[in-house]
């Protein structure tokens, strides 16, 4: 009989930190992080997923990953696409 296996039940090779995404009662998310261990796997050429990326950012381990401009829609009163035709 085959054993099943979750997708992400991977075996991990080293953990280098911790993220707890739940907020603390301080409002904080906490994140640890091993600079030693972590620093070694960039230079050997590891390459972080984008959320990791995020967080070494906040961190100081990486320059910060630029955030898209925010998108503020104008008023809905001045979208000409949408007017009823007056002309009729």
């Amino acid at each position: 009989m085959e054993k099943r296996q979750a997708r992400n039940s991977g075996v991990r090779k080293e953990d280098v930190g911790w993220w707890d995404p739940n907020p603390a009662a301080d409002g904080n998310m906490h994140l640890g992080l091993n600079f030693d261990r972590l620093k070694y796997w960039l230079t050997a050429g590891a390459k972080p997923t984008d959320k990791v990326a995020e967080l070494l950012g906040h961190a100081g381990v990486l320059p910060k990953v630029p955030q898209p401009p925010h998108y503020n829609p104008r008023d809905p009163k001045d979208d000409t696409k949408w007017r009823p035709n007056e002309d009729k």
